[in-house]
């Protein structure tokens, strides 16, 4: 396995990790709709639109190095439901089991930085600092690639997220496009293996309850008319309802306090961020280098063919 490392993640921590055959891994790049993924499994896994805990603690995020891991991997030891963990390190970074279910969810890459841009405004990485100090330490982040200078130009920051190659092993990467296509490579090449599901964020826009009747197949969970109040559940996974419940479902808000408000982890960001003719050419032309035709058309589209 590839091991990916960061500030915020390490995909180490998955070592020793004692999975069941019913286990689900929500895999994903940060920002692309992740916490969404965790409510509609947690929804139909559980079978209730009520959590009696914050998802930080039903869903943890493994891999999270801002919490220690003994304690990631007690709650998860000791949880009698089927269980759905949370990690952004991708697919070949993942110990593999047959009988466990992997799912990602992709979105539009433009989409991802705009949302990635109110994300870190709203992270508050003093207190992000102490957690990690007091989880793992600090004196590994020598060791780390030195992650990108940010211009204080939007638009640079931008063409520099484009174009930037450098290959940072970033768990939970979207430092640069090529982050968020690496990771999404991983799963789209074991698409058609039978425990790997691919989900978009613009189909689950378009068909919510669709893509939530695919889930439970895929889980094997009721869903659809063999589920009582089948739409008080497509509700309940809608942005509004998730927004309303943001200090329940945001991540980790149980311990962390690194958000300065759990309400605006929830932006729609449904718009990807607006470029001139040259900068979305020159997008256009990266994502498929990098992608290749097909994948780059349904990372930016939806809609597996």
């Amino acid at each position: 396995m590839r091991r990916y490392r960061s500030f915020i993640g390490d995909s180490n921590r998955w070592d020793g990790f004692r999975f069941r055959d019913d286990d689900i891994v929500i895999s994903t790049p940060s920002k692309s709709g992740t916490t969404w993924m965790q409510n509609i499994v947690g929804m139909l896994v559980l079978g209730t639109t009520e959590f009696d805990r914050p998802m930080g603690m039903i869903s943890p995020w493994l891999d999270m190095t801002t919490r220690p891991l003994a304690e990631v991997t007690g709650l998860l030891d000791a949880q009698e439901h089927r269980r759905f963990v949370k990690t952004h390190t991708p697919l070949d970074g993942l110990p593999r089991h047959d009988r466990v279910t992997y799912l990602t969810v992709i979105r539009h890459p433009l989409q991802v930085v705009r949302s990635m841009e109110d994300h870190l405004a709203n992270l508050d990485m003093d207190r992000a600092l102490e957690l990690r100090a007091d989880a793992v330490g600090l004196d590994d982040l020598d060791d780390l690639p030195p992650p990108p200078e940010r211009s204080d130009d939007p638009a640079e920051r931008l063409r520099q997220w484009i174009l930037d190659d450098t290959d940072y092993a970033v768990a939970g990467g979207t430092s640069s496009l090529r982050d968020v296509v690496d990771h999404a490579r991983t799963f789209w090449d074991a698409r058609h293996r039978p425990n790997v599901h691919l989900f978009h964020y613009s189909d689950l826009r378009r068909d919510l309850d669709g893509e939530m009747r695919r889930v439970a197949s895929i889980l094997g969970v009721p869903g659809g008319d063999d589920r009582d109040r089948w739409d008080e559940f497509v509700a309940a996974a809608g942005f509004e309802s998730m927004r309303a419940r943001s200090a329940q479902l945001a991540p980790d808000t149980h311990f962390a306090g690194f958000w300065r408000s759990t309400d605006d982890f929830f932006r729609q960001a449904e718009r990807a961020t607006e470029l001139d003719d040259d900068d979305q050419q020159l997008f256009e032309e990266r994502i498929d280098s990098l992608a290749g035709p097909a994948l780059a058309a349904w990372m930016c589209h939806g809609a597996l063919p």
